[in-house]
């Protein structure tokens, strides 16, 4: 079990690393916390995969086929996912949730304070969106965050399209939406922010 976390967690770290840091984006600090944290996470791993219990979400029906299609364009993630999709502790979150988005919306965390591999400094994470979901728009105070799109199409705010490979950010305490298209999406994510709001997060629209 502890390769297969390792082996997520080196998937994630590959994929940021395809990103030029750049020091005149405003993601540029985001990114290179998010790297130099996962390589840390890599030297000091720390796992426990029962610190949270497998947990499923209504959306999850759709998980084996949007991982069907992520696996043309990232195989090794995919099959990655696939190994250990059945330890995954998905969640919503928010304390209200419509019908609809709660059939259709659920996260899980692959690296926070409460694990399953142990992190203080930075939260990594999988979004699942099922067929023509809307997450309506929300923020994160005091937390900057970024997905990678895995596979599926997203409408970022009404506005770009981006396929799989892309990478969206998003400013901490900037209002944010995403849109599926009929094939759903999978989304990786990263969090970045002091170690006392990682550990103390509130979700909310």
């Amino acid at each position: 079990m502890k390769s297969d976390w390792e082996a997520l967690l080196v998937n994630y770290l590959r994929l940021y690393q395809n990103f030029s840091l750049n020091e005149n984006h405003k993601y540029y600090d985001h990114l290179k916390t998010t790297i130099v944290e996962m390589e840390n996470l890599l030297e000091n791993l720390e796992i426990d995969p029962n610190s949270k219990k497998p947990m499923s979400k209504p959306v999850c029906r759709h998980l084996d086929s949007i991982i069907d299609r992520s696996l043309y364009v990232f195989p090794s993630l995919g099959y990655n996912i696939r190994e250990i999709m059945q330890g995954l502790h998905w969640e919503h979150g928010y304390e209200e949730l419509s019908q609809d988005l709660a059939n259709n919306f659920a996260y899980a965390e692959i690296a926070s304070p409460e694990g399953p591999i142990k992190s203080h400094e930075l939260i990594l994470g999988m979004v699942l969106l099922g067929p023509n979901c809307n997450y309506p728009e929300h923020k994160h105070d005091k937390i900057e965050e970024s997905y990678i799109v895995i596979s599926g199409d997203i409408i970022h705010n009404g506005n770009a399209v981006f396929p799989p490979g892309s990478l969206i950010f998003n400013e901490e305490g900037k209002n944010h939406q995403l849109v599926t298209s009929e094939k759903g999406a999978l989304l990786i994510y990263s969090w970045t922010a002091k170690k006392e709001v990682l550990e103390d997060f509130e979700m909310s629209f």
